[in-house]
């Protein structure tokens, strides 16, 4: 890797990058950017701090788009200077006034991020983390995926340069195999249980491992509990800094359709960085959405706990949020905000889906219905007022979701064991 690790002490900010360093939420300490996903010490989460001596300003951009905010994220130096981008960001943020018959708050937003280049929110967490990649000297960019964050991965890596691996589970669907191949990624089915895959935390153990054997940048991590990589939750940031600049204010409400809950973790620290820049006074509440039948976080915290036990199985239309467990930083953003967590039936989703298409025109994920579910859940209960403002985040466009079969009911490759011996027998004549 071009860059090494050093660790800090509080007193050497002097050999802090140009704009910030990595500091672990648990045991404090920090460290210049370099390619960590998880504290060295402690395997604690880390997060970007921007220095006092950065000259980061508040960027009002007529133009808006993810990388005009590039000061505000862990990056090299380098990277900074040249982002990997693909024009992601700057999505609409629209003001839906036509659901005529549900209860709904009056300032009802949808940021609608199906407009990014590859069609979903992954596009903010993926430019970063690929361009933090080029200036780390990787060649090759390695994530676990099922969808949206595979096919942007591809296609950022396919930008810069670089190759993708994407491990998945054998219920990936072929028509996400072959928009992952066609943008020239490699799609590794491993032989993994769900319960293998978020519990006992199988794959997260091959990303590290790839990492240290083969140079490979890890995009995210799958642990228990679950610990997010700065390089792809502090890529979320821009939308709360684009949603700030296109209402001119924050939001009374935020809710965030949420799996591991890394999306939801990375809009708040936005928020949270745009009130210390006192652009604005008042923070938003934070609401986490999941689907009736993955709702591991919405149960951690309505019972109070600081941790979320695992569930023993998931079952969603909202396949981007079909998750066994998800982040502890995620109920301490909700605490921290103010907010909440709730859970839809599947019935409702494809209820919303269809309403919005038909009555604001727009064609949203499962997901993003969940979003806009929950924020009629929270109005009905009147826990939402009508002069509240609410954005819904809107995570991909509902065209992705085909009913295609899995890839291996169509015949496709055999699932690899979770060894890396057998991994890199089956992608050696494949990266070459």
């Amino acid at each position: 890797m071009a860059e090494s690790m050093k660790k800090l002490d509080s007193t050497s900010e002097k050999d802090f990058s140009s704009a910030g360093y990595l500091v672990c939420g648990s045991c404090q300490n920090k460290y210049t950017i370099a390619p960590l996903i998880r504290c060295p010490e402690c395997g604690g989460r880390l997060e970007y701090s921007i220095t006092a001596n950065s000259g980061c300003q508040w960027i009002e951009a007529r133009n808006l788009n993810h990388m005009a905010f590039s000061p505000f994220y862990p990056m090299p130096d380098s990277s900074r200077q040249k982002p990997v981008t693909l024009g992601e960001g700057g999505t609409p943020l629209v003001h839906c006034r036509h659901l005529n018959d549900f209860p709904f708050p009056s300032q009802l937003y949808v940021k609608d991020e199906a407009l990014n280049p590859t069609g979903s929110w992954k596009d903010r967490a993926l430019s970063l983390v690929v361009s933090c990649a080029v200036g780390f000297g990787s060649r090759c960019v390695v994530l676990y995926s099922c969808g949206n964050a595979g096919s942007s991965a591809a296609a950022y890596s396919a930008k810069a340069g670089l190759r993708c691996v994407v491990f998945a589970l054998p219920s990936i669907r072929k028509n996400m195999v072959d928009r992952i191949r066609s943008l020239g990624g490699i799609v590794i089915a491993l032989r993994v249980t769900p319960w293998e895959l978020w519990v006992e935390g199988k794959v997260g153990d091959l990303l590290e491992t790839a990492q240290k054997e083969f140079g490979w940048f890890p995009a995210n991590t799958i642990r228990n509990p679950f610990v997010g990589s700065p390089y792809y939750t502090e890529g979320y940031k821009s939308i709360a800094f684009e949603t700030v600049l296109q209402l001119g204010t924050a939001p009374d409400w935020v809710i965030v359709p949420a799996g591991s809950g890394e999306g939801l973790c990375g809009i708040w620290k936005g928020f949270l960085e745009t009130q210390r820049l006192g652009r604005i006074n008042m923070l938003p509440k934070m609401v986490a959405v999941q689907a009736e039948g993955a709702a591991p976080l919405v149960r951690a915290f309505k019972e109070g706990l600081q941790t979320i036990p695992p569930i023993s199985k998931a079952a969603t239309i909202a396949c981007g949020i079909e998750v066994l467990t998800g982040s502890e930083s995620a109920l301490t953003t909700l605490r921290e905000s103010g907010g909440c967590a709730v859970s839809i039936p599947d019935v409702e989703i494809q209820e919303v889906c269809t309403r919005l298409a038909r009555q604001e025109g727009l064609h949203v994920s499962p997901e993003g219905a969940a979003a806009v579910a929950g924020a009629i859940q929270l109005r009905r209960a009147g826990v939402i007022s009508t002069r509240d403002s609410a954005l819904c985040i809107s995570t991909a466009g509902r065209t992705k979701y085909s009913k295609s079969p899995p890839m291996l009911e169509a015949s496709l490759k055999v699932a690899v064991p979770p060894n890396l011996s057998d991994i890199e027998r089956y992608v050696r004549p494949l990266l070459n």
